[in-house]
């Protein structure tokens, strides 16, 4: 057995076509090779000495561990809903327009405030999780649920008046319409989405990562091929690009409440409906402001240039959310990897133990 340990406790430091130095952890020895040929250690002291004291302090886990574990918990980040862009391309330049258009005011004023409170939900969960009491993150899922809910009502009631704000912003009168209409027939959409992003979160901070990412999958793998049918075969219009996107959503959301629910993976973290989730809803937007901003900041800058594209003329808009979206995919792949490295350094933080969370930022880095 100890045998089997210290193999799993080498790590290769230098891979090179013909060198090569590996530490044995267990055994606290080194080995350095050129071409299958051992070398004599006691040249390379300076080098290897240097390379165990980087290597231990930036992954004391190991590499290898915590990269499985933080890529599967980035992976459901990395899903993005651009398919209704792509698939209303060929409808026409209004069409395009109208669906771009109600994308970045869905974004703006909606999905990124998610995402930007769920990164309370990183916290509380994971140092809950990493603590004795792990019965607490069923009353903070249960909070966490209200606080969202609370002003997901807030933003229905600017989705139901969009079009004079589009209107008071200068877009054409025509794409403002259809915009509005778009943003009508998605509402439910965030209503699942926000759902699906603490649910989400609550599997993920308890290191189950792939049921969201399975559940995350297959809702877009859904999205991709009703919206062909709908749009390109059935030719029902932009407006069913709407409603298919908000059913994707429902879809990653009840797949994953089905998993929670039949598994039971929830006991040893639920311990039923609790009045105390209905106080101390500050110690919830405390952590969840930060993060809407940290978020939406960012988002709204990129968004912006969408909307002043729109007064600029059809073809400049479309253009711009194309230019766009290309940039949103680009950018969630390091954001899925910041939620993967929140997550794991709270669960050591709350088990108190600081050493281990060094390996998840310097694999972040």
């Amino acid at each position: 057995m100890a045998g089997a340990a210290g193999d799993r406790s080498a790590r290769k430091l230098i891979d090179q076509p013909s060198l090569a130095v590996a530490y044995n952890r267990s055994q606290d020895s080194f080995t350095c090779t050129d071409d299958g040929v051992v070398l004599d250690t006691d040249n390379s002291n300076r080098l290897v000495a240097m390379a165990k004291r980087l290597w231990l302090r930036m992954f004391p886990l190991g590499f290898r561990d915590e990269f499985l574990v933080m890529f599967a918990l980035s992976w459901p980040a990395f899903f993005l809903q651009t398919t209704s862009i792509i698939m209303c391309g060929q409808l026409g330049k209004i069409d395009l327009d109208s669906v771009a258009l109600a994308n970045s005011f869905i974004n703006v004023a909606g999905i990124c405030i998610g995402v930007g409170m769920s990164t309370a939900c990183d916290t509380l969960f994971s140092q809950t999780f990493g603590s004795r009491n792990k019965k607490r993150m069923g009353m903070y899922l249960q909070r966490g649920l209200m606080v969202m809910y609370s002003v997901l009502v807030l933003l229905w009631c600017l989705h139901l008046n969009i079009k004079p704000v589009l209107l008071w912003l200068g877009q054409n009168s025509v794409i403002a319409d259809k915009t509005a209409r778009y943003m009508l027939y998605f509402m439910p959409g965030l209503f699942f989405d926000y759902s699906f992003l603490v649910l989400s979160r609550f599997l993920q901070n308890q290191n189950i990562m792939y049921p969201p990412m399975i559940a995350g999958f297959v809702g877009n793998i859904f999205n991709v091929v009703s919206q062909y049918l709908a749009i390109h075969i059935f030719d029902y219009g932009y407006l069913s690009s709407a409603v298919l996107q908000a059913s994707s959503l429902a879809v990653m959301f009840f797949l994953t409440l089905i998993y929670t629910l039949c598994t039971g993976v929830y006991k040893d973290c639920w311990d039923g409906w609790k009045v105390e989730s209905l106080y101390k809803w500050w110690d919830f937007v405390k952590l969840a402001v930060p993060g809407i901003f940290l978020i939406a900041l960012e988002e709204w800058s990129f968004e912006i240039s969408t909307i002043v594209a729109g007064t600029l003329g059809e073809v400049q808009l479309g253009a711009q959310s194309i230019v766009f979206q290309m940039e949103a995919i680009s950018y969630m792949i390091p954001f899925g990897i910041s939620v993967a490295v929140n997550i794991r350094v709270g669960q050591q933080l709350g088990g108190n133990q600081p050493l281990e969370r060094l390996s998840h930022f310097g694999l972040d880095c």
